[in-house]
């Protein structure tokens, strides 16, 4: 099974009672029998149309009360590819978004970036050799890079991607090296991160392109949240979770997937056969001692049992806002700063061994 795909037993299609028998309920939407449900069960059930029309409404909401372009606004948007049921979903979302009449139809020009993590390069060659059997899927560009792009000073040349080139795989033993001098498995994990979203902005920002779009589900927001605040980026989390994040000067990214859980982002994908889409682009989390590991099994088992656990904890961390006034933004994260860097992008830097093996900006 992919990584990243919901466990089957999580997407049962028969909602329970405290006592594990099958209930009666109707479909809140229409009489039919309710068998699927959302993050609650408890609260509502539907019927499989009324639950795959719940599950659209809740993207298309999401995008349509932020009014992303303004009139004579260029529409093109990078729409970020990592692999994960969620980015699955998205690429289904947006391409029956396109096929939809004028009044209904998704006013996007995608342009779609798979950034590729594995550090071997036989298993980067095959992820990119699977993720070019998905390309016909969604008719528009697509750039393939690997994530050690990030520390070349040229992005320019990004026409290259192709089965067989994948810009970044020259600076794969120094990304190599960079991950072996970080001294905790918290930093690795989060330096990885804050990589990643650092080459997305230049990739973007490069094209010429002002938007962004991300798969990052309930799930994903709610971990990275408390995970966030475990690392000392607690004023962040407002913008770490905002459906459109403005901090970038000249990027905005957009998370149209915020209100929808793994669950039923789950359902949806088994039930469009959207898990077809699905790659692992990165090499598989293993369990360690990472803050962000354990904050990881901490939500999803604290989820199984509270139902309410995702919708608290983004409620909560949209309310989190930075006391400084400062117009300074952090060469790494671009979040508000007193300094060059954020205080806890400043003690992952302390973290690396040899400074000069991090991107020329950072140094």
């Amino acid at each position: 099974m992919s990584v990243g795909v919901v466990e089957m037993d999580r997407l049962s299609l028969t909602p329970k009672t405290e006592g594990g028998t099958a209930t009666n309920r109707r479909c809140v939407k229409c009489p039919e029998a309710g068998i699927l449900s959302g993050l609650d069960p408890k609260k509502a059930v539907y019927c499989r149309p009324c639950f795959m029309q719940m599950v659209m409404h809740k993207f298309r909401s999401s995008i349509g009360r932020q009014r992303l372009f303004k009139d004579g606004e260029s529409r093109k948007t990078v729409v970020i590819f990592d692999g994960t049921p969620a980015a699955a979903f998205l690429l289904g979302m947006i391409r029956s978004g396109l096929a939809a009449d004028a009044h209904h139809r998704l006013q996007l020009d995608p342009v779609v970036v798979a950034v590729v993590t594995k550090l071997d390069r036989q298993e980067i060659d095959a992820v990119i050799k699977r993720i070019d059997t998905i390309k016909s899927y969604l008719q528009c560009d697509w750039h393939i890079v690997h994530l050690a792009a990030v520390l070349s000073d040229n992005l320019q040349d990004l026409s290259s991607s192709s089965s067989e080139i994948c810009p970044g795989v020259d600076q794969l033993d120094r990304l190599i090296e960079l991950f072996s001098s970080i001294r905790s498995e918290s930093g690795r994990s989060e330096m990885k991160v804050r990589l990643r979203t650092a080459l997305l902005y230049r990739m973007t920002e490069t094209m010429g392109v002002s938007k962004m779009m991300t798969s990052d589900t309930a799930d994903r927001l709610a971990k990275l949240s408390l995970s966030s605040l475990a690392l000392g980026r607690g004023a962040q989390m407002s913008e770490d979770t905002a459906v459109v994040d403005k901090r970038h000067p000249k990027v905005a990214v957009i998370r149209p997937l915020k209100e929808l859980s793994d669950k039923e982002v789950g359902i949806f994908n088994r039930f469009e056969q959207l898990d077809e889409l699905t790659v692992i682009v990165g090499d598989p989390d293993r369990a360690s001692p990472a803050v962000q590991t354990i904050t990881d099994s901490f939500v999803t088992h604290l989820q199984a049992g509270f139902h309410s656990t995702l919708t608290t904890v983004l409620s909560s961390a949209s309310k989190v806002k930075t006391a400084t006034t400062s117009r300074i933004r952090c060469a790494f994260c671009f979040s508000s700063s007193d300094d060059r860097f954020c205080l806890a992008c400043r003690g992952i830097l302390d973290e690396v061994g040899e400074p000069s093996l991090l991107p020329s900006s950072l140094q």
